[in-house]
């Protein structure tokens, strides 16, 4: 956690809320304090609290156990989550931009959000061939297989389909659509396996 973080942790702030949806709540505590606030799509409900110029941490702490959820403070921003998922959701998150060289941007796009998890976040350049991706560094490793068997020199037929006969073009796409499924399958073992060895603290 950075210093910045922990004073917007110890900023007050005053909020009432009435039977108002947590993801709501969460956003206007996270406004005051000026501080980046992930949800995990677990995490639903209304709250309902009057504070009057407490510290973010305190109202996040007593408002999140009040419901069964928790929090971790990571560098620039704090994650909520299940509390029996807090040890998983502690993983560190990471950005990482790719640059798609061989094959098509938007195929490898499409096969990258199936890896994504619930804190994650993917987008693409398509004009200058990048291809954004912040998640945890599990995840992120789990990618780096995927792009790595994905955008090959062999895969470079798919961009010049159109300066090639149709049907030819449509083989080489048929493939490369046919790779990413094969290599979508093996690393998506990968990151399960990687997942139950963390969670059981092999890892």
């Amino acid at each position: 956690m950075t210093n910045d973080l922990e004073k917007q942790l110890k900023r007050k702030i005053s909020v009432e809320f009435r039977n108002t949806p947590i993801e709501d709540a969460l956003a206007l505590m996270a406004d005051q304090a000026d501080v980046n606030i992930v949800k995990s799509p677990a995490v639903t409900g209304s709250v309902t609290v009057k504070l009057t110029n407490v510290p973010l941490k305190e109202a996040l702490d007593n408002i999140l156990a009040a419901h069964g959820y928790g929090y971790v403070a990571d560098k620039s921003m704090i994650r909520v989550a299940l509390a029996s998922e807090i040890d998983q959701v502690a993983e560190r998150i990471v950005s990482k931009i790719y640059r798609i060289r061989y094959t098509n941007v938007k195929e490898v796009e499409s096969a990258l959000r199936r890896f994504i998890s619930r804190y994650g976040s993917l987008s693409s350049v398509p004009s200058k061939s990048n291809i954004i991706v912040t998640d945890t560094e599990s995840h992120i490793k789990a990618i780096d297989k995927i792009i790595e068997e994905v955008d090959r020199v062999e895969n470079v037929g798919v961009q010049q389909s159109q300066k090639q006969p149709a049907e030819t073009g449509q083989k080489k796409k048929g493939s490369i659509k046919k790779l990413l499924k094969l290599t979508v399958a093996i690393v998506g073992f990968l990151a399960a396996l990687m997942t139950v060895l963390h969670f059981l603290g092999l890892l």
